[in-house]
């Protein structure tokens, strides 16, 4: 009888000391991932946005264009990028990650050069910030040239070099639609995400609303936002958050413990 007692007793000290690391494990976990900028299990410190003048135009006098953001934005805040920063900031306690919004042209113009595009040297400024995230929105100044097969296949070796030049970093991948709907570019696009391990975006449907269109037919600042809700949706659907192994590993400790007690009971 007492030696049972004494099992019992040992066993409530086992199951109360797994507990309390079980507790001490999540607690350190969740404290980890605290720590920087994160959406669910991603990492999002620094975000780069690589595409054209919809990502980013430069000023240009001659057009009647003044802003230095995303065209045709009326303000910084208002592109698609940047709302997809705030987006990323609201779910972090208002903590900005770091943000690169820039124009593939000032990079080698790739979209007008694809077929002799040096990805690796055109964006060594740009690897080298290894990024965390992502955001390719690119094509829409290449569809026109997409007329045969030998070109669409240029096209595609291209795009997946552009990508692959940030494999240092390992970022999340997301390439967005083309804003002028193209079925053949945004095959090619889809077709080299997937094959990247990416999410593609659609947004192939936004610039049929009238409203949505803007400055030089650029997004306007309600294209923008829909753009924006689309790539969001996305990064938020591709990060679930995940249970740490450790966690896994004291939860199941502690029900081999409870097993292990409940059988002593009975014994």
């Amino acid at each position: 009888m007492e030696i049972k007692k004494g099992r019992e007793l040992e066993m409530k000290y086992t199951m109360r000391l797994l507990c309390i690391a079980a507790l001490f494990c999540l607690f350190a976990s969740a404290s980890s991932a605290e720590a920087g900028i994160w959406v669910g299990n991603m990492k999002a410190d620094k975000v780069l946005f690589l595409g054209n003048s919809l990502t980013h135009h430069p000023p240009k006098e001659e057009i009647g264009w003044t802003g230095d953001w995303g065209m045709a934005a009326s303000s910084q805040s208002k592109d698609y990028a940047h709302l997809v920063a705030g987006e990323i900031a609201s779910v972090n306690g208002g903590s900005q990650p770091a943000v690169q919004a820039v124009n593939i042209y000032n990079y080698g113009m790739f979209e007008q050069n694809y077929t002799t595009y040096d990805a690796a040297t055109e964006l060594a400024a740009l690897t080298s910030w290894q990024p965390d995230v992502l955001v390719i929105q690119l094509g829409d100044n290449s569809t026109a040239s997409l007329t045969t097969p030998a070109a669409r296949t240029a096209f595609a070796a291209g795009l997946a070099e552009v990508i692959a030049a940030f494999d240092g970093s390992d970022p999340e991948l997301f390439v967005v639609s083309t804003w002028w709907p193209s079925a053949v570019t945004d095959g090619i696009l889809e077709q080299v995400c997937a094959d990247a391990g990416g999410a593609f975006v659609d947004i192939s449907d936004v610039y049929g609303t009238p409203a949505n269109r803007g400055f030089r037919d650029h997004p306007s600042d309600a294209g923008m936002a829909v753009i924006a809700g689309e790539v969001w949706t996305t990064i938020v659907a591709n990060s679930v958050p995940e249970p740490g192994s450790m966690a896994l590993l004291i939860a199941g400790l502690v029900c081999f413990a409870a097993y292990g007690w409940r059988k002593c009971k009975k014994a």
